[in-house]
């Protein structure tokens, strides 16, 4: 504001400006007055006049970062204070409301990043050297408390995690949090009491944290509270109705509930839920003498109750097994508890399984076992189970039992899975239990989505380690309702697997996918689930050597970009595929080949698309054109390679027929953004949404709609939405950080680059969109770091070369960045599309700067026959030939540049330079006419 003063006296826009300035002031004061009066909306409007008023004023801006803090709007603080610093980048005020608001979003370490710069210009702030010395030790309790957390020292996490709550008491999400992981400690102490408190504490800030209340009802449980844990199951279960984990945690704590009211085992020994079995010993021991009925002949029957009791609390609570099922709040005493508990329409549909109708299974447990199995019984070791012997003998079934078999089998075929469940039920009483029936029935319970009745059937009848398949059926269910740690320990490490032989016949082995691959793939989704991704990208990479038939695993390899180009390259080479699937290795190297060589790729594609009855190559086609997997491979490279136009052609072609192909919605909504075809992303996302409305892809199609509107706060929150229902959809993280970066939100969009890069580690695009956010903000060195990185993963593309090259060019070293961007066009896919234009703009303007004018003059040509309409190089072109001392020619470019973009003032004041050299050269050479 106090610029004014420097006008002279009598200029005209003096008095303008004072009265501009006064009305804001005004303004101001007013809206001080309105928000100390706590007129919260009135204030925030009075600042959108001053703004309007004087939109660049800095002042003004942050008044209202100071109102929206107030409002704890904290995203709004961080759009808005960063207008303040483009104007002001060392505004200290600035710096430190960006800070705060990153703070209360619990992204920390950016918060202190800001927090530096501010001292960086004023290291005697007093205000920001506080706030950092805080904010600082506040990360570093929070990070103790998780070491020592992960670590199993549950006491060192509690004391790190309560010298943080009180540092900051305004900071609402991380006082929840703190209460949460407090909350948590305690409970794995058993300290119910001090774990309901800190539970209590964390709802008080925040009531919709479904693991808090999870927490409190468990805390109640461990405290004997089984009244108030019913309570707050109840609530939980109000407030998230659609949730199976509380139907679950409702459905244990009223079991609880209702076997408390019967005996508590605990209660009647006077032991604490948390004793020991020495405790536990002592208290029968000293029980037992005090209730002996001789030693009570005055009160003998009361005695002999409570001496049984005391007996039979003792036999429950003595056994492991017992005991967990008690502490679950199943009858311990009840061999069929647990068994048809769940949530039957939980999880997903499971695997295709082969039924061998009467046939009998096989098995051939190791090399020192009992003979192998005839086909009319099956002999099979089991677990003692109370009044079951060891071993024993199942015959197989009679007439009867066979003709049961022929109606579970049709009854699957028919998708029938009640009426299959209930006969294969009777199959198993009538044929007395054989291994091939019970597996008959769980596989039934498995595909009507009765998990843990299927789960439980196979344990009850000691069936899990007898073959291979029973194995990876039980370990299914397990993945199925969410309990991945079981499902892992159930499948075994992986290390033993080999071990396990199983016998089929000829027909079996020809026609099925290895049992011991589908095991690979469930424990590797097992592992993705808990997010050891390394873990997982192992166990895919082992089920696709077993079997190359197993295509799930390829899938999660590439979908979730597991494996960087290289890998892949590594591992498709060491599969086995015979001659007469041939196909099936050319197709898995055309979907993991998009950034390869494009005479390689069209040979691969031209046999699988060339009709059977033809040739081609000397090879006999495979007659796959009209394939989905076929055709979004082919548009997935046209995608890459810049031809947007023929790949839209074909993903509409495929749309036509079926709207929802899982396969080309991606790729056809990516080409729609580039195509800028806002009709057809909004009739895409619309549908998808009306159809799918809890999947991620449905929602990632309305943030690419508004990306493509350029409505960029609409695409990032529906780009969140969309990771939020998916995280491991990769094109909604990079769509996510794409809106940021439009929007010049650079940590922001680095936040969900960095992310991406996380989650997707063989997916080299979100590490190079960090580089080029990096080089955006003229951090050259981390830039670079970052772009090499990405080459690293991916050495065939060329925007990573053209990037590196631009870096350098940056940086000065023109003959570094004339190497890079010919390598650049050398791996970009032929002929160029206008895609890669801006590679030889950027060759000729290196080349230009080393004096290389007829080379760089050629490039620039180029360039233009790609995109004729490209204003700056015909500029540049101009130039290039102004230096060259060829003015007719210069003239010429400056006059096409200038007619494309007529306001460019550079252009014209070069036009009109070279106009004056060619008028003096003229008048000097005495033939101007």
């Amino acid at each position: 504001m106090t610029h004014v003063s420097a006008l002279k006296d009598g200029h005209k826009g003096a008095a303008e400006e004072s009265q501009r300035i006064q009305e804001g002031r005004e303004l101001r004061e007013r809206a001080q007055a309105q928000s100390s009066k706590n007129q919260e909306d009135r204030a925030y409007q009075t600042l959108q006049e001053w703004l309007e008023l004087s939109p660049d004023c800095v002042e003004a801006i942050l008044a209202l970062c100071e109102q929206h803090a107030n409002s704890r709007r904290w995203e709004d603080i961080i759009s808005e204070s960063g207008k303040a610093l483009k104007m002001e980048p060392g505004n200290l005020k600035a710096l430190n409301l960006r800070a705060l608001a990153y703070m209360h979003l619990e992204d920390h370490e950016v918060a202190l990043r800001h927090l530096r710069e501010g001292l960086r210009f004023d290291p005697e702030n007093k205000e920001i050297k506080g706030f950092y010395r805080k904010l600082k030790d506040l990360t570093k309790r929070m990070s103790q408390g998780e070491e020592a957390f992960e670590a199993g020292n549950w006491s060192d996490a509690i004391n790190s995690y309560s010298q943080a709550v009180d540092i900051f008491p305004e900071h609402v999400r991380a006082r929840h949090r703190l209460h949460h992981e407090i909350c948590k400690a305690h409970v794995k102490l058993r300290n119910a009491n001090d774990a309901i408190l800190h539970c209590s504490s964390a709802l008080e800030i925040d009531a919709s944290d479904m693991e808090v209340h999870i927490l409190r009802v468990d805390a109640y449980l461990l405290a004997d509270q089984y009244e108030d844990a019913m309570q707050g199951a109840q609530a939980a279960k109000q407030k998230f109705p659609q949730s199976r984990r509380i139907r679950e945690v409702f459905q244990r704590v009223q079991a609880s509930y209702e076997l408390s009211k019967r005996k508590n085992y605990y209660g009647i020994l006077g032991v604490a839920r948390t004793a020991d079995i020495r405790e536990i010993k002592k208290a029968y021991k000293r029980l037992a003498l005090q209730y002996h009925p001789d030693k009570n002949p005055d009160n003998k029957d009361e005695a002999e109750q409570m001496f049984q009791d005391v007996a039979e609390a003792y036999e429950v609570l003595s056994d492991d097994e017992k005991r967990d099922k008690y502490d679950r709040g199943e009858d311990p005493n009840d061999p069929s508890a647990g068994q048809q508990r769940g949530d039957p329409f939980s999880g997903f549909g499971g695997p295709n399984f082969h039924f061998g109708g009467s046939r009998c299974i096989r098995l051939h447990l190791n090399k020192d076992s009992t003979p192998k199995l005839n086909s009319c019984w099956v002999p099979v070791d089991r677990p003692s189970t109370g009044k079951r012997t060891a071993r024993r003998v199942y015959a197989m079934a009679d007439r009867g039992a066979t003709h049961l078999r022929a109606v579970v089998q049709d009854l699957l075929g028919k998708h029938m899975y009640t009426s299959a469940v209930f006969f294969a039920d009777k199959l198993v009483a009538l044929a007395d239990a054989t291994p091939a029936d019970v597996y008959l029935l769980a596989q039934a319970h498995f595909v009507a989505k009765h998990y843990r009745a299927a789960g439980a059937l196979l344990r009850a009848e000691g069936l899990v380690d007898a073959d291979p398949r029973f194995k990876y059926l039980a370990a299914r269910c397990a993945y199925e309702v969410g309990d991945m740690e079981g499902c892992i320990e159930t499948i075994g490490d992986g290390r033993a697997a080999e071990d396990v032989e199983m016998e089929t016949n000829e027909d079996e082995q020809k026609g099925s996918v290895s049992v011991l691959a589908a095991m690979e793939t469930l424990r590797g989704r097992a592992y993705d689930a808990l997010d050891n991704r390394s873990a997982a990208k192992r166990c895919y990479a082992d089920a696709l050597r077993k079997d190359p038939y197993c295509y799930e695993a390829f899938e999660q390899l590439v979908a979730n970009h597991l494996m960087t180009v290289q890998e892949q390259e590594q591992l498709l080479a060491e599969l086995s595929i015979s001659k007469e699937d041939r196909w099936l290795k050319l197709l898995y190297e055309v979907k993991a080949g998009r950034y390869g060589r494009r005479d390689e790729l069209e040979v691969r594609m031209a046999e699988l698309e060339c009709p059977r009855q033809e040739r081609v190559g000397g090879r006999a086609g495979w007659g796959l054109n009209s394939n989905a997997d076929v055709l979004a491979a082919r548009a997935e490279w046209l995608f890459h390679s810049g031809d947007f136009r023929k790949c839209y052609n074909i993903t509409t072609e495929v749309m036509q027929n079926n709207p929802f192909e899982k396969v080309i919605v991606p790729i056809h909504l990516a080409v729609c953004v580039e195509l800028k075809q806002k009709n057809e992303l909004f009739l895409v996302g619309h549908r998808l949404v009306e159809e799918f409305p809890s999947s991620g892809l449905s929602w990632y199609a309305v943030g690419c709609y508004y990306l493509a509107a350029k409505m960029n706060d609409s695409a990032r929150r529906y780009f969140s939405k969309a990771t939020v229902l998916d995280s491991k959809f990769a094109p909604s993280w990079i769509g996510f950080g794409h809106a940021f970066a439009a929007q010049d939100e650079s940590d922001q969009a680095m936040a969900a680059y960095r992310t991406a890069s996380r989650l997707f580690p063989g997916c080299h695009i979100p590490i190079m969109c960090i580089g080029m956010e990096y080089m955006r903000t003229n951090n050259l060195p981390l830039a670079e770091q970052l772009l090499l990185n990405a080459k690293s993963v991916c050495p065939l593309d060329p925007m990573i070369y053209n990037e590196l090259g631009v870096l350098y060019f940056r940086n000065g070293d023109y003959n570094k960045s004339t190497r890079l961007l010919r390598e650049a066009l050398k791996v970009a896919p032929k002929p160029l599309a206008v895609m890669w234009e801006p590679i030889l703009v950027n060759l000729a303007h290196s080349l230009r700067k080393q004096g290389l004018y007829t080379e760089a003059c050629i490039h620039y040509k180029d360039a233009l026959a790609l995109s004729c309409t490209s204003a700056s190089t015909y500029a540049a072109l101009g130039f290039t030939k102004h230096l060259q001392d060829n003015l007719p020619e210069a003239i010429e470019m400056y006059h096409k540049a200038l007619s494309l973009r007529p306001e460019d003032t550079l252009t014209a004041e070069l036009l009109n330079e070279a106009l004056l050299e060619d008028c003096s050269r003229h008048r000097n050479g005495g033939d101007l006419l």
